[in-house]
C-alpha cells in the first residue's frame, strides 16, 4: 500500500553541474510503499545528475494532517496531484 512520505536528504553534488556548492539540503514529498522505496525514488533522480544522496531519513506523513508551512504544503499537493 503506497502512503504519503517526507524524504529529507543530504545530497552530494558535482561540482560540473553546481559549482557553488558541494552537498545541500533536498526534501521531498513523494508516495511510496516504504521508506526504502521513497529514498529509491530519489537517488535514481538524482543520479541523472551524477548527484548522490550522503545521509537522509524518510518519515511517513499523515495525510490528515494540516501543515502551515505554505512550502511543504504545496509538495504535498502536488504530490496528491500525480498519485
Amino acid at each position: 500500500m503506497s502512503e504519503l512520505w517526507n524524504v529529507r536528504a543530504e545530497i552530494m553534488c558535482n561540482p560540473k553541474t553546481l559549482p557553488q556548492a558541494d552537498t545541500w539540503d533536498y526534501e521531498h514529498v513523494t508516495w511510496a510503499s516504504s521508506a526504502e522505496t521513497a529514498q529509491e525514488k530519489i537517488e535514481h533522480y538524482f543520479k541523472s545528475f551524477d548527484w548522490h544522496i550522503v545521509g537522509g531519513e524518510a518519515k511517513v506523513l499523515d495525510v490528515g494532517h494540516i501543515y502551515e508551512d505554505e512550502e511543504f504544503h504545496g509538495m504535498i499537493e502536488r504530490a496528491n496531484a500525480k498519485s
